[in-house]
Formats: C-alpha cells, structure tokens, sequence
C-alpha cells in the first residue's frame, strides 16, 4: 500500500486533462509522475506533474507536488547499505521492465 501527499496548490492546472467519456460525461485528469528518491523523513520518493517528450528534452522542470512512501508488509527493510543521506531506508528494488511490456 502506498501513502501519497500532494499539495494541490501547487498543481499546474492548466496541465489537467478534459475528457468526455462514451456516456457523456465529463471527467478532468491530473497526470503524475512518481520519482525514487529517499529522504531523511522516510519518504521513497517525490511527485510531480507529467511532461510531455519535448518538455522532457528541453531538460523542463516541473514542481514538486508532493512525496510518497509505502505503508505495512510492502516497506522496505531498514538497512545500512545503500542508504540515501544516512536515514536508514533503502530504495525499493527495480523491477526491469522491457519496452514491449508498455502498453502505450
């Protein structure tokens, strides 16, 4: 299970996506992105809105929305090796995903 905080002031929401559905209605999306990033307050990682391929190229930056971390059996063990600042949380391990496994 994971834990999510954003600060919903700082969501751009020109970014926010207006989709009408089959049956008419209209539904509003906010796309997010989640980073690995430890931090000393136990946080795996931070959020922020998505950028489109130019965006990412251009090296654009977009504000930190937030941080999440993961709650119960799921959360990492506490280790002294491959720490990020010291604060005892290692990175969850990657999972290698291969390109034809995207469905988009």
């Amino acid at each position: 299970m994971l834990s999510l905080q954003i600060d919903v002031n700082k969501i751009d929401k020109s970014r926010l996506k207006a989709v009408t559905r089959k049956n008419g209605e209209q539904a509003l999306f906010l796309d997010l992105v989640t980073f690995d990033r430890v931090d000393e307050h136990g946080n795996e990682g931070f959020i922020t809105q998505s950028l489109s391929k130019d965006e990412r190229a251009s090296g654009m930056k977009l504000p930190i929305l937030g941080n999440w971390k993961t709650l119960g059996a799921g959360r990492p063990q506490m280790s002294q090796h491959n720490t990020d600042k010291g604060n005892g949380y290692a990175p969850a391990p990657r999972q290698e995903v291969r390109m034809d496994d995207i469905p988009f």
